[in-house]
């Protein structure tokens, strides 16, 4: 709830509660007259605007660098499902291999954007802590995941999965 405060009719004195930190018009119950109260901070009424705007773009603001991010995590993380997926993914009316292929990795790199958009802090929480943990594995040489071992498998994974070159799923 947001808090009130009581504010005097100067015409006829009358006691109207009107919300905090608003700049707002309202006209008195008792005598019609038409009043204003500024209860803005002063930052904010010498810039124009409404503070509850700047915190809401604050907070909606990703910035280039966030959106390349977004990017290129929904690009890498939809490659090798589309490739894994691919022979299922036939029924697409192109006829060149290739652009289909593109067609596919593009709408599915978008769906997963806008998915990883809505939880964006989640996403990049979970992306630093990746990172920050395969290079602990790569510079202490531990078990795990590293960045090597993940660029080997993603290679192997698109090499493997054209050199075998296999039939199309078929429906019954």
């Amino acid at each position: 709830m947001t808090e009130k405060i009581i504010v005097d009719c100067p015409k006829c004195s009358k006691k109207v509660r009107i919300p905090v930190g608003k700049k707002i018009r309202f006209v008195c119950p008792s005598c019609a007259e038409e009043l204003e109260y500024d209860d803005l901070p002063e930052i904010s009424k010498n810039s124009g605007i409404n503070p509850k705007e700047t915190d809401k773009a604050q907070k909606e603001k990703t910035g280039y660098i966030g959106h390349i991010a977004l990017i290129l995590s929904s690009l890498i993380i939809s490659i090798p499902i589309v490739i894994g997926y691919y022979q299922y993914l036939m029924w697409i009316p192109i006829k060149s291999i290739e652009i289909r292929m593109i067609v596919v990795v593009l709408i599915y790199a978008l769906s997963v954007y806008l998915l990883i958009f809505k939880f964006k802090k989640l996403a990049f929480a979970l992306m630093i802590i990746l990172l920050l943990k395969m290079g602990y594995n790569q510079y202490f040489n531990k078990k795990g995941l590293t960045y090597n071992k993940a660029f080997r498998g993603y290679v192997t994974l698109v090499e493997n999965k054209f050199e075998k070159q296999s039939q199309p799923f078929k429906r019954c």
